[in-house]
């Protein structure tokens, strides 16, 4: 089982349940998902997710999103800006080659899930 560090202000309830969700919405149709994966439910962690950067970047993710000023700017756009610097900045993953990375692809469904755990 992969070991995150918890951004500040993230519960560690907070952090499963949205993990669980990520899994819910996101890793069921996922191309990348490891064989045999399908089958699992929520609670249970797919061996790929140790290094899905969806879920090795979560946490600078959530911080981002908590850091949202609601009057300054959109949560959305705040967290998509994230998303590009975490893409400009790091190699795609690869087993990507020729296919749209898991945080661009599934970057709406990411940004939808944390925003119901990120309350502002």
């Amino acid at each position: 089982m992969m070991h995150y560090e918890l951004p500040i202000l993230a519960t560690p309830q907070d952090f499963e349940r949205l993990r669980m969700s990520l899994r819910a919405k996101i890793c069921h149709g996922c191309p990348y998902l490891t064989p045999g994966s399908e089958s699992f439910g929520i609670e249970e962690q797919p061996k790929c997710e140790e290094t899905c950067e969806i879920f090795t970047h979560l946490p600078r993710l959530i911080e981002a999103a908590r850091r949202v000023d609601p009057m300054a700017g959109r949560f959305e756009r705040v967290v998509n800006t994230e998303i590009r610097n975490i893409c400009d900045t790091n190699p795609p993953p690869a087993d990507t080659t020729g296919r749209r990375r898991p945080l661009i692809r599934h970057r709406r469904a990411l940004i939808r899930e944390l925003s119901s755990i990120v309350r502002h």
